[in-house]
């Protein structure tokens, strides 16, 4: 009978070691296609608000983008091809853009998923940066918590010579866009959270974490079997 109560918080701790793992492999990220391109003086560009949403359903996201004023001029946001259904801000500023958008419940998954269109002037002469602010963030459908952990912004070379314009979506290499689906329900308030400053690729969490689950799993299996032959 000792035995068997002693099982119970073995068990249980491993039940909360397993779902914090699966917690951490979570990790949904913004891009900005192209992360690189060259344009001239007093060209337009354009770039585009990609999501991935790591495997997981989301319902809100919000991408507020930072550049030197000096160097880009924000011209136009464009909604059109976007996987968002409800728009609950889309602001120009001098530096910078924010934009919000939602789906209803059951929300929306996918690696590669349109957000929106942000169209540039190109001022000056230089090498400029595109960003995502740190109060960017992607919302959880299940219980609207922020899973955003990494964004990569775009660098822009202006040049005083006429060029090429990179079409956007051939900067990278995306991976092929999962199936969107959206149900009707009620849309949830998009709530605080932070994104990540500094670009990054994407960690290898959601890779790694079916190997630690099953490692604890197996251990958790062989110290239930030693204490029941004890």
């Amino acid at each position: 009978m000792l035995k068997k109560f002693f099982c119970i918080p073995v068990i249980l701790i491993g039940f909360f070691f397993l779902m914090a793992v699966d917690s951490h492999a979570q990790a949904a990220s913004l891009t900005i296609d192209p992360s690189t391109q060259t344009v001239a003086v007093d060209s337009i560009f354009t770039v585009e608000i990609r999501v991935n949403t790591d495997g997981t359903n989301v319902n809100t996201v919000a991408a507020n983008l930072s550049f030197n004023s000096a160097d880009v001029t924000p011209q136009t946001i464009d909604q059109s091809g976007s996987f968002v259904s409800i728009w609950f801000e889309n602001s120009i500023g001098s530096d910078e853009v924010r934009m919000t958008g939602s789906v209803p419940s059951p929300g929306v998954s996918g690696d590669n998923l349109l957000f929106a269109r942000v169209t540039f002037l190109a001022n000056a002469a230089n090498t400029t940066q595109i960003a995502f602010n740190d109060d960017s963030a992607i919302f959880r459908d299940s219980d609207n918590v922020d899973i955003l952990t990494s964004s990569v912004g775009s660098v822009v070379t202006i040049t005083t010579e006429a060029v090429t314009p990179t079409p956007t979506g051939q900067g990278t290499t995306p991976a092929p866009t999962s199936a969107t689906t959206i149900t009707p329900g009620t849309s949830p308030t998009p709530g605080s959270g932070t994104g990540s400053p500094t670009p990054s690729d994407l960690p290898d969490a959601g890779i790694v974490a079916p190997t630690v689950i099953f490692l604890g799993f197996g251990i958790l299996l062989l110290i239930v079997a030693i204490i029941l032959l004890v």
